[in-house]
């Protein structure tokens, strides 16, 4: 037999005072009758009665447990490891508010369409870090979501190799359906990590990406103007679809956009949810809280208990 519960310390010590007590209530009345001379037998017949119930209703606050079943549960679920880009042209106004802004209210959106499944948080520019590790705790990762800035990260570049090495490492050793989110507005500064991309490919890691952006162009807001280059032009940032395209020809990677024209965000929703998952297949022993069984009885001899009186003497 298991029990749901254990008593505590408190339990044990306010248990062992009431039984304490009774106890000098029985000396003192079976004192009372010796000096009386009247019998004490009859109060024995009420003392093991509410011993016996009060025994019963202890045991069923514990909830006994008996009667095992094994149950075979298929478990579905995913692992999706987010990056989000953090460099500075994240907030180029093409997409208003901005690139980041717009990436944040969507993601926060996108999280409660896999509430099954364990999320984890890293951000990147030309190196990347963890903020969430993966959990089921989806209320942390939205509260982180909301404090991100392009000031997190000390100024860098994008370089995509940095977030895609973070999520192969934090995916590796999943045994659920592995994916990497990465959103970011497309422009990748530094050349392909091979090693890094023959790593995802062995660890059947799906990369999936957000790319935000209007094909266009948009400028990055610095001081009351816009960010210039050493010539004093405008900088101007658009996305590079075509090398993230190229990417599935090593990896399973696929891209979808949310620009002044389209949002995909649903579309890609869509996409993780279809991606095929690892099914575990356990046999989970289940036990039953048949604390009836104990409870019942207690409740009977509760009821005898009031309906028999016993006199010890009259005065």
């Amino acid at each position: 037999m298991n029990w749901t519960r254990a008593f505590s310390f408190e339990e044990y010590l306010f248990l062992g005072i009431f039984l304490l007590i009774y106890l000098i209530y029985i000396i003192r009345l079976n004192i009372v009758s010796k000096s009386l001379k009247v019998s004490f037998n009859a109060f024995i017949l009420k003392f093991v009665l509410r011993a016996t119930y009060l025994g019963l209703i202890t045991l069923s606050i514990l909830g006994p447990s008996f009667g095992i079943t094994d149950i075979e549960a298929m478990q579905q679920s995913k692992d999706i490891f987010m990056a989000v880009d953090l460099s500075n042209s994240m907030n180029a106004t093409d997409i208003e508010p901005s690139r980041l802004e717009k990436a944040k209210s969507e993601i926060d959106v996108l999280i409660d369409n896999f509430e099954f499944d364990q999320l984890g948080l890293s951000v990147f520019n030309s190196e990347s870090q963890v903020l969430a590790p993966l959990t089921y705790d989806h209320s942390r990762v939205k509260s982180i979501l909301t404090t991100l800035n392009t000031n997190i990260l000390p100024s860098g570049s994008t370089n995509y190799s940095a977030p895609l090495a973070l999520i192969n490492n934090k995916l590796e050793k999943s045994f659920h359906k592995k994916v990497g989110l990465i959103i970011t507005d497309g422009e990748n500064h530094m050349p392909w990590d091979k090693a890094t991309l023959q790593a995802l490919k062995k660890n059947k890691v799906s990369v999936v990406w957000l790319i935000l952006g209007t094909p266009n162009g948009g400028n990055i807001p610095q001081g009351s103007g816009f960010k210039k280059n050493k010539e004093g032009q405008i900088i101007s940032t658009k996305p590079d679809l075509k090398s993230i395209a190229e990417l599935s020809n090593n990896i399973d990677s696929r891209y979808f956009v949310i620009n002044d024209i389209q949002n995909q965000i649903n579309d890609l929703s869509a996409y993780i949810s279809k991606l095929e998952f690892t099914e575990d297949q356990k046999a989970n022993a289940i036990t039953y809280n048949k604390y009836l069984y104990f409870l019942i009885p207690a409740l009977i001899l509760v009821f005898v208990d009031v309906l028999i009186n016993v006199t010890i003497f009259k005065i």
